[in-house]
Formats: C-alpha cells, structure tokens, sequence
C-alpha cells in the first residue's frame, strides 16, 4: 500500500493479535503505527491489549494503558474491556477489578466490559470473584453476552457451588439462553460434577442438539459415583445416537465394567476401541489393563500392557495391584524388578500391592527393604507392613 491509515494499521495489528502467536507481530506493527505519526485509536489500542492478554504480556499491556489514559481512550468500552482483560489474563485479577470500579457509568453498562472481568476472575481462579460480580452484574441489571452463562456455570462447577448454579440455569431460561450448546454443555457439567445426575440427564436429554462433550461429563461422573449402570446405559445410548467417544468415554466406561466385574462386556468395549483405533492411547491402555486385571483376566492384562507403546506408574500399578490381588505373588514380585530396573518410582498403591505378595510368599526380609524404600520415598505403608508381620 502506498499509504496506510489508521483503519489500516488497526485491521493488520488485529489480524496478528487474534492469531495469538503472532503477538510479538502485533506490537511490533504497533509500535511502526506510532512512529509513522498515526495517534492509537479504540480499534488499534483494542486489538494491541488483546495480544498482549493472548501472550500473557504485563508490562507491554501496562504501557497500553498508559498510552489509553494519555490519549483519553481508557474509557472506550472496547479499550476498557481489553484493558480488564489483559490485567486478568496477567494474573493481576486486583488491578482488573479496580479498574472496572473506576470505570465511569457508561462504561459499566457494558455487558462486554463485565463479562471480561468475570471471564478474567474465573480463568485465574477466583471463582468466589466472578459469582459476585455475577452478582453484581445482575443488580444492575446488565444482561449477559451469550460467554457470560458459560463462563459462571464453569466457576459454579470449578467450587461445586449447586444452588447458585440452580438460579443461573434459571436465569438461562428467563433471557433465552438456555438452548445454546455452550450453556447447555456448561449447565451439563455444572451438574454432573455437583454429583446431580437427575438434573444432567434432565439437560442433557432436553437439549435440543446433541453434544458428545456433555455426554461425556454425565458418564465420568456418574462412574466416579459408582453408578456403573448408568453409565454404561448413557454409553449405549450415545453409540446409538452416533456420537463419536474420545479418550475420556472409553476409560469411564471399562471402570464401570471394572467395577461391576463384567469381563465380557469388557472385552466387547475392547472390540469397539480397537475399531476405533484408541487402543494406544495411555488412559485408554490404562483403563484396559485395570478392567482385565480386576475381573482376573490376568494375560488379557499383561498383552495389553505389553502392547502400550507408552506407560506410566498408573499402567505398572494397575497390572501389579491386579496381580497381587489375584494371589499371583511370583508374577507381582517379577513385575516389581522389572519396574525398578527400569528406574520407574513405586507409589503407595504399587508398595500395597508388593507388601501383600511379600506377605503371601512369606518374605520377610523382602518386605523390609521395600518398606525401607517406602519410607524413604516419603509415603507410609505401615499398616501393609504389619500385614507381613
């Protein structure tokens, strides 16, 4: 271009700020704008305090500020939020609020400048913050932006605060939100991790698109509440609606299996992973070995654990707690030095279930050492030990 304005930097500054990589980009073509003699406007100075909230950049987002104040746009609504929202996203949650305070009232009349700040609030959580301001919000009768359910829900989720969430979702319906998938997902979760299993379902069932992440949160939650048949009746039903499973569905269903001790209809969930290629995933891997190992399926166990391309101490304790339990002493003990050999630290499960083959092969002395090694990686296992005793 053989001349730029301001409309033109602006758009070129934004482009780079809202790919959030290129934030470094972004302030260098600031900068370039206020050399070439062109005064910041509300759309460039915007545009630069978004960048720097993307690459969490404090100072050059406080010297955004400071150029704001000085050319009288701090109180633009676009700049005032953007403003908020690089300080929150800098961990400076104090200075956002304070700022907001001190808005005048025009500006606090902005739905966007009070969903930034509770935005802010909740992603560095201060999530107690965010529901006053909520609060707040709503005694001010300031509506909210299609963001601020989704995000309150989340802070209501984040400190299982139920009842609150109870009158956003109502809220939800009173201003016509309630049916956007993001507050649907968001009122799901709220629900799901509060242990409300009807009231998930209820949403769940009456939304009106289906969405595999809200599936997905009722069915961990309801196997991490040991309602294996739920679960397991909420993961036929998304295969039969054709939602597609990730990493998370399948673990939560084989605990489910696990749990109830049902090996055959794990090893159907084990056919339908490997068709679809999770196998060699580590939780998934994870939670096959687990399922196998406590439905006593013991070499079903072992191939899979033999076929994981990675491990952690979850795969080595699930397979040897399995072993251990199943009284296969010998096999739990080979593991162990294996695991050791290899340089990879026991955990107080793995030292559990060591400490009871020990026991069950009546070696005393073994035993010590591998309490001694407890002890010194800094967890207790005195009541395994008085078991060998």
């Amino acid at each position: 271009m053989p001349r730029r304005d301001a409309f033109s930097w602006a758009t070129l500054i934004s482009a780079h700020a809202c790919r959030g990589r290129d934030s470094s980009t972004a302030l260098v073509l600031f900068r370039r704008m206020l050399a070439a003699g062109l005064p910041a406007d509300p759309y460039s100075l915007g545009a630069i305090l978004r960048a720097c909230s993307s690459a969490v950049l404090l100072r050059p987002a406080q010297q955004s500020h400071a150029l704001a104040l000085k050319s009288s746009l701090a109180t633009h609504p676009l700049v005032a939020a953007a403003i908020i929202g690089a300080y929150a996203e800098c961990g400076h949650a104090a200075s956002a609020a304070l700022i907001f305070d001190s808005a005048p009232p025009s500006a606090r009349s902005s739905r966007v400048m009070w969903t930034t700040l509770i935005t802010g609030l909740t992603r560095t959580g201060d999530t107690l913050g965010a529901m006053d301001r909520f609060r707040q919000m709503r005694m001010e009768s300031v509506g909210p932006t299609p963001f601020t359910l989704p995000t309150i829900l989340a802070a209501c989720a984040s400190e299982r605060a139920l009842r609150f969430g109870r009158q956003v979702h109502g809220y939800a319906v009173q201003t016509g939100f309630a049916s956007s998938p993001f507050v649907t997902s968001s009122l799901v979760t709220l629900y799901a991790k509060c242990s409300d299993l009807i009231g998930a379902r209820t949403v769940l069932e009456s939304a009106e698109s289906d969405d595999a992440v809200s599936w997905n949160a009722v069915i961990v939650s309801c196997s991490r509440s040991g309602l294996c048949a739920d679960a397991l009746s909420l993961f036929a039903e998304m295969r039969h609606r054709g939602l597609e499973m990730d990493e998370f569905t399948y673990p939560s269903a084989l605990n489910s299996v696990a749990s109830a001790g049902d090996v055959r209809n794990g090893s159907s969930l084990h056919g339908l992973i490997l068709k679809a290629g999770f196998e060699a995933h580590l939780h998934v891997g994870n939670a096959l070995v687990d399922m196998y190992a406590k439905c006593g399926s013991l070499n079903c166990a072992r191939e899979v654990f033999d076929r994981m391309p990675e491990r952690d101490v979850v795969t080595w304790t699930a397979l040897l707690t399995g072993l251990a339990r199943r009284e296969s002493h010998e096999s739990a003990l080979s593991l162990y030095s294996e695991m050791r050999e290899l340089g990879i630290n026991s955990d107080e499960f793995i030292t559990a279930g060591v400490l009871s083959s020990c026991g069950g092969l009546t070696l005393l002395e073994l035993g010590r050492q591998v309490h001694a090694n407890s002890v010194r990686g800094g967890f207790d296992s005195f009541l395994s030990v008085a078991a060998i005793h």
